[in-house]
């Protein structure tokens, strides 16, 4: 590429010089050519058709070498000696020269990539005489687009010529206004004279001999040119020997023409064949060249440019073409051979960077087994559990090549913590004095090393909503928490209930390893909130205990006074006793016997939920304790009866999960027996002074209402009496 003078200001060298000064040299054809170049640093050379361009700009006519040289022709570069200031010398031999060598030569620094002419480069125009071929152009397209004005490539190898442009309805003679005459460049005319024709084509007379160049074809362009693009886009990689085909295509408004212009690493010896491709469609026209480069090696490897014109636009798209001298595979990590992800993840990948050619077959293993219809380089895990943790290999072949490659990559899949006893059901009543034992059993990957113990007083908290650090356990668990903020660590010095110990362990529990902590309470006496916390480096769980300390063992139960087997007429008393923080809507049945069995006499299976379908509501008297939290729900039944026989059922609700429970009691009721004498009262004599004892035995189910008698008077008080004593049986 080319760059303006003002762009690289920065340049402070002096430019290469040349043997000839002139800005045109003028030699005979089969003259030998010979020019040296000196400068400040390494020097190259570029002539028509080889090499760069050397006209230091995009060029409108370009001078082309012949296909087929005469015999004896022969292009070189030889170094010379150079001077003090100029210690670089290269000096350019043409030998047999022709008319197809007229054109610019040009030196330039070697090693300094933008060509600026007076700068970093210095070019003479060669005009190599020959009478007999005046017109050096080859057959080609003119584009002639909407601007005012068109060259007409009529290239020269005589310099001082009267040309004239032809077309098929008239002659064009320049007179240095509208159309003009440059040696160098050809014909500058007026575009509308030539546009309807369908070809042109220059003519000059020497000696009176009329010559005429090659024709050049008229085409009509549209002006604007949409697109570009260069097959493949991706950089080409090939090994020694193989066949490089590029696609450069442009997108042009329809019927519109484009000059292509490639730029290789291996142009100067025109080690490329192009071929253009075109395709009219109804909105636009489609334009290709192809470069085929056979055999390629290492020497062709670089960046090849393809460069599209229609002479009021360029477009340009580039792309690196790789040569490997033979087949190879390299792979290594990209993050190392471990990688770690958490359970519940939406994706883990395992990394790894593969630089190959040809691309080898991929086979993935896990722990040793294939992974089936896994056939690309990365691997990428979706909705990564437990089970995806392991040892993944993947091997990479070549068996073409007999090359083979493996790399192993560890998976760990981090677990958050999660605590077994949140999953079950546990009791949340406990017996006043009694020893206690709250466990904690804990999965999480790592393990957790420490489970920690609080407390807090009982007491009500305002309820939120947690979700766990973890996106998995955002998914998958919500619990409702109390947003409590004076817990304490539980300590064995100063508990509200005593604390015996607290002992962490690991067990092996349904096949895995769990962490197991359990706090030991020596004695239950004050109503607490407990809770266990664990938690790893991914994650942390919690575990709420209400530990609710009750006189009632079971949290409801049924007294009966007296006794459950009452005697006829006795007063019955059921009491339901509940504990009022766990219990509600307490409420009496008495089961109906005839109900009790279906139509064919089969005995009806009965629970709290049917219960009240089969029984009689009776009411009860409901007292709160003074001293606890229990509510009783008494029921008095007055001088019971024998009909009065039965099941009587105490009905609970749950305050918390609504559900209902039931306890049944059964009152055998004892029918009244007459109380009988066992033994009769005989005649005792005694002394006068001494004691006697006298007994009454009586036989019944229950304790009657003895009366003694003396004289047939009630004995109440009697004088001279120490005193009665009356054993009842």
């Amino acid at each position: 590429f080319f760059l303006s003078v003002d762009l690289v200001s920065s340049y402070s060298m002096t430019p290469p010089t040349l043997s000839i000064t002139e800005e045109e040299h003028v030699i005979n054809s089969g003259d030998t050519l010979s020019i040296t170049c000196r400068g400040q640093h390494p020097l190259e050379w570029s002539w028509p058709g080889g090499k760069v361009d050397p006209a230091g700009k995009e060029k409108e006519a370009e001078s082309v070498a012949s296909a087929a040289p005469i015999s004896g022709w022969a292009i070189r570069e030889d170094d010379c000696e150079g001077t003090g200031t100029k210690p670089y010398c290269k000096v350019l031999v043409l030998t047999e020269t022709q008319a197809n060598d007229t054109g610019y030569y040009r030196c330039y620094y070697k090693y300094i990539n933008a060509k600026i002419e007076g700068t970093t480069a210095i070019s003479a125009y060669v005009f190599v005489r020959d009478f007999e071929q005046p017109f050096i152009n080859k057959p080609e397209t003119l584009l002639i687009t909407k601007k005012e004005s068109t060259w007409v490539p009529c290239l020269v190898s005589v310099p001082n010529l009267n040309v004239t442009l032809i077309s098929q309805n008239s002659l064009i003679h320049p007179d240095g206004k509208s159309t003009f005459w440059d040696n160098k460049k050809g014909v500058r005319v007026p575009t509308h004279l030539i546009r309807d024709s369908l070809f042109v084509q220059c003519e000059t007379v020497i000696d009176k001999k009329v010559f005429k160049s090659n024709f050049f074809i008229i085409h009509i362009a549209g002006s604007e040119l949409y697109d570009i693009q260069l097959y493949p886009k991706k950089a080409m990689e090939l090994l020694v020997g193989e066949k490089l085909v590029l696609n450069c295509t442009v997108w042009a408004e329809f019927n519109s023409g484009v000059r292509f212009q490639w730029t290789y690493p291996g142009k100067q010896t025109q080690r490329a064949v192009t071929e253009p491709e075109r395709r009219s469609l109804q909105t636009h026209t489609e334009l290709s060249s192809i470069l085929t480069l056979q055999n390629v090696s290492q020497q062709d490897l670089g960046k090849y440019t393809c460069t599209a014109t229609n002479g009021a636009q360029l477009l340009q798209e580039s792309t690196d073409v790789i040569v490997h001298e033979k087949p190879f595979i390299n792979v290594e990590w990209r993050k190392g051979p471990v990688i770690e992800a958490t359970a519940g993840d939406e994706a883990v990948k395992l990394p790894v960077k593969v630089v190959a050619y040809p691309p080898p077959d991929f086979q993935w293993y896990k722990d040793g087994k294939l992974i089936p219809k896994q056939s690309q380089s990365s691997m990428q895990i979706k909705d990564v559990s437990e089970q995806h943790a392991g040892m993944y290999t993947l091997v990479l072949r070549n068996r073409l090549a007999g090359l083979e490659k493996r790399i192993s990559l560890q998976l760990i899949v981090n677990v958050p913590p999660r605590i077994h006893e949140k999953e079950a059901s546990s009791p949340s009543i406990y017996s006043r004095r009694s020893p206690q034992a709250l466990t904690c059993t804990v999965y999480g990957i790592p393990a957790p090393e420490v489970i920690q113990w609080q407390w807090r007083p009982w007491m009500p908290c305002r309820m939120f909503s947690r979700r766990s650090l973890h996106r998995a356990a955002r998914r998958h668990q919500r619990d409702r928490m109390p947003e409590c903020k004076d817990w304490k660590d539980v300590s064995q010095q100063d508990a509200v209930n005593p604390i015996e110990s607290i002992d962490t362990w690991v067990e092996f529990v349904e096949g895995r390893n769990k962490t197991v902590s359990k706090l030991a309470i020596q004695e239950a006496n004050v109503s607490a909130m407990y809770k266990c916390i664990a938690s790893n480096k991914v994650g942390r769980d919690e575990r709420l205990i209400y530990f609710y300390v009750t006189t009632i063992p079971d949290g409801f139960e049924i007294e009966s006074q007296p006794s459950e087997e009452p005697i006829e007429g006795q007063d019955l008393q059921l009491s339901c006793n509940a504990d009022n923080y766990t219990y509600e809507n307490l409420q009496w049945y008495r089961l109906n016997l005839s109900k009790l069995h279906d139509e064919e006499g089969n005995p009806l299976v009965l629970d709290c939920k049917n219960v009240h379908h089969y029984a009689t509501k009776m009411q009860g008297e409901l007292r709160f304790q003074t001293d606890s939290n229990d509510a009783t729900l008494l029921l008095t039944i007055p001088n019971i009866s024998l009909g009065e026989e039965g099941d009587y059922v105490c009905e609970v609700q749950n305050r918390k999960t609504r559900e209902k429970h039931c306890h049944k009691k059964y009152i055998s009721v004892q029918a009244l027996e007459i109380p009988r004498l066992k033994q009769n009262l005989t005649d005792i004599w005694v002394n006068v002074s001494d004691s006697i004892e006298m007994r009454c035995k009586v036989d019944g189910n229950h304790i009657p209402d003895i009366s003694w008698y003396k004289d047939e008077k009630l004995v109440e008080e009697v004088s001279g009496t120490v005193g009665w004593g009356v054993n009842q049986r």
